[in-house]
This record gives C-alpha cells, sequence and structure tokens, in this order.
C-alpha cells in the first residue's frame, strides 16, 4: 500500500514540527532521519530559539538549500522553549501533525506507521527508547495499551497506570491537537494535553519500537516548571474538568475515573518530590563545587 501522491495545489499531508536550540550536531542527525521518512508528504518546520552557536545558522542553511520540505524561521530572542514548542504547531498547515525534539532519532517508517494506524482516532504513538548518551544506555519503554476498540473508560485508567509523557510527540489530527492545547505552562502539561485527546477522539498506541528519546544527563533528570518544586494541581484540574465534560462517558465512570486521577496525582506528587528535592540539592552542590 502506498500513501497518497503529492499534491503541491493543497497543504501537506504531515507537518512535522522541530523547536531547536544551541545543539547543531543532534539537529543536524534529526533533519537526516526526517528527510528519510518513507512517508514523503511532510513539511518541516524548525524554530531556531536564538541560538548563540553560530553552527546552527550552517546547518539550516544547508538543509532548506538541499530540501523544499524544509521551512525554518529564526526567533528575533529566546522566547522560551514552551513558546516555542507551540510556535511549529501554529505554522503548520498539514491534516496530521507531530512534535520532533531536535535530539530525538525515528525509524525510517516511523511516521508512515502512524499514519496507517491513526484512522479513528486523534493519536498515533509507538512505544520507544530513551538514549542516555551520557553512558552509552538505551532502556526501552512501553506505551499504556491504547485501542479505539476498548472502551473509553479502561482507555483513560490504562493511561493514568501508565502515564507516559512521550505520547505527545506522536501524530495528531492538527485540528483536535489545536482544540485541546492547552497555552500555559504547569507540571504535567503534556499528560493533560494527551487525556483531553484521549476523551474527545481516542489514542491507539504501536506495539513496536520506532522512536528514540535522548537524554544528556547520565540519569533522568525530573523537569518542573518551578525550580526544586512539584505542583500537579493544573493537571488534575485540567483533567476533571475534560472528564466531567466528556459525554462518552456516564456518570459511574466518570465518578470512577475522577477517583483514579486524583490518587494518580497524590502517588505520583508521594513519589517524585522527594527524588525532586535530592535532584535539587545535587544540582546546588554541583554548582558550589564549580563556582
Amino acid at each position: 500500500m502506498t500513501g497518497p501522491v503529492f499534491n503541491e495545489n493543497r497543504p501537506p499531508f504531515v507537518s512535522v514540527g522541530v523547536p531547536t536550540f544551541n545543539r547543531p550536531k543532534t539537529l543536524r542527525k534529526a533533519l537526516e532521519l526526517l528527510l528519510a521518512q518513507t512517508w514523503t508528504d511532510l513539511e518541516i518546520i524548525v524554530s531556531d530559539n536564538r541560538s548563540t552557536d553560530p553552527e546552527v545558522d550552517r546547518v539550516l542553511d544547508e538543509f532548506v538549500e538541499r530540501d523544499h520540505r524544509i521551512k525554518v524561521f529564526r526567533q528575533r530572542e529566546n522566547i522560551g522553549a514552551v513558546a516555542n514548542f507551540l510556535f511549529v504547531l501554529e505554522q503548520a498547515a498539514g491534516e496530521f501533525f507531530m512534535w520532533a525534539a531536535d535530539d530525538d532519532e525515528w525509524a525510517p517508517d516511523f511516521i508512515e506507521t502512524l499514519v496507517r494506524e491513526i484512522d479513528g482516532v486523534g493519536l498515533a504513538m509507538t512505544d520507544f527508547e530513551t538514549v542516555f548518551h551520557a553512558k552509552s544506555e538505551v532502556v526501552q519503554v512501553r506505551m499504556p495499551v491504547l485501542s479505539p476498540q476498548k472502551p473509553v473508560l479502561d482507555n483513560a485508567l490504562s493511561f493514568l497506570h501508565n502515564m507516559q509523557p512521550s505520547l505527545i510527540y506522536g501524530l495528531h489530527r492538527r485540528r483536535l491537537l489545536n482544540e485541546c492545547i492547552i497555552r500555559r505552562n504547569f507540571d504535567l502539561w503534556d499528560c493533560a494535553v494527551v487525556f483531553k485527546i484521549l476523551l474527545r477522539n481516542g489514542i491507539r498506541t504501536v506495539s513496536s519500537f520506532k522512536y528514540r528519546a535522548g537524554v544528556h544527563t547520565p540519569n533522568y533528570k525530573i523537569k518542573t516548571v518551578s525550580r526544586g518544586k512539584l505542583s500537579l494541581r493544573s493537571a488534575a484540574v485540567e483533567m476533571l474538568i475534560e472528564t466531567w465534560r466528556c459525554d462518552r462517558l456516564g456518570i459511574l465512570a466518570k465518578l470512577r475515573l475522577s477517583g483514579s486521577i486524583l490518587w494518580t496525582v497524590w502517588t505520583l506528587r508521594r513519589h517524585l518530590q522527594p527524588l525532586l528535592e535530592r535532584q535539587w540539592k545535587e544540582q546546588q552542590a554541583s554548582r558550589r563545587t564549580h563556582a
């Protein structure tokens, strides 16, 4: 089976958004892998967040010359990681959209696989591997098993049991994503957006490792909006609001799902806050050592 013939008179079928900042080496590799995708009906939107490394400009100039599908935006000032993340979505024209981090990797058929699997749902994503570059270690991560063949409540509970933020890097129906996007930043923002998509139009996960997320520290670092503090209130509120707005769930299902949301958030905070405090103390000690 082949994809639809590319028609230059219509918007590109898949838009890929690449926010980037000061990573010319991994950016080069990411663009090479995106251009090598077997699904060729693409536009690749790169937004440089005012990099200070001149090599980034050289890489971008080279790739713009190589392939007309690459569109480059250079921010006049650093607008912040979240704003840059949203900026590439705002520039997209395709029916489908995916974010591509400038240090991640994809199998050649990653996009094609997801285009085939997104029928009937709002988001499709594969399992993934986390690559710890500092110690050359690869860890495989399974996504929650999500399918339109399962009841909405079962899918939602599966997601809460294995809440993977990396689902946000799957293939989205762009219009639905724009409806579900939350334009303010908070801890577990990505999970709250994915949860909204799950309840509104469903998600399909594919049991295959076709995506690699890069980590440049020896161990995974917990990232929070406020340094040293974890606040999950906003994420819980967004999920609860979406639960009670969902017309695909009955009252009992909404009550059960609400309880699971509160339990999941409480358990996560109880588990992560001590780790975050230790991580923050280690960072402070490291700064004092190198001062």
